[in-house]
């Protein structure tokens, strides 16, 4: 590992504590009208090992930029592990209207063809058990066969 490399892997997980902390104020926030939603870069993984950190960077970074300009001034959303995102949606009514809309837009500013999926569930109860619930949707939407999203069903609140 080169120095560079080296650099970046403790930027990265400088940010990754610094958002985890944004997070854990997020969820101590949420209430029921609020939808939580875990996002994905498809096969990240593959990009960062063959066109190197840099262009993986390159895109995780465009792609914050571009959810960031896609948010309403109500809704919150933050990097978390590298190529996952965490999105609240303040208002849980059309989460897959802003997902379809947002990836109009990804689709036209994204810097590499690189597909997102994505994992939802409406707030219900404990704030974390929605996150635990949006990650479980998102895996989900993975072995569906990416590029798409899936909503959290009753058991994915379980602790």
């Amino acid at each position: 590992m080169t120095v560079l490399e080296l650099s970046d892997v403790r930027r990265r997980e400088m940010r990754s504590a610094t958002n985890r902390r944004s997070l854990d104020r997020a969820l101590g926030r949420l209430d029921s009208a609020e939808v939580v939603v875990v996002m994905n870069l498809d096969h990240f993984n593959h990009l960062d090992d063959s066109r190197g950190h840099q262009a993986g960077d390159r895109v995780t970074r465009s792609f914050g930029q571009t959810l960031t300009g896609a948010l309403r001034t109500s809704d919150w959303a933050e990097g978390f592990g590298g190529e996952e995102f965490v999105v609240i949606l303040n208002d849980a009514s059309d989460p897959g209207s802003f997902l379809d809309r947002f990836r109009a837009r990804w689709e036209g500013e994204r810097p590499q063809s690189v597909t997102f999926s994505a994992g939802i569930a409406p707030v219900k109860g404990a704030p974390r058990l929605a996150l635990a619930a949006a990650d479980r949707a998102l895996y989900r939407a993975k072995e569906a066969g990416r590029d798409c999203w899936a909503w959290a069903a009753e058991d994915d609140y379980k602790d």
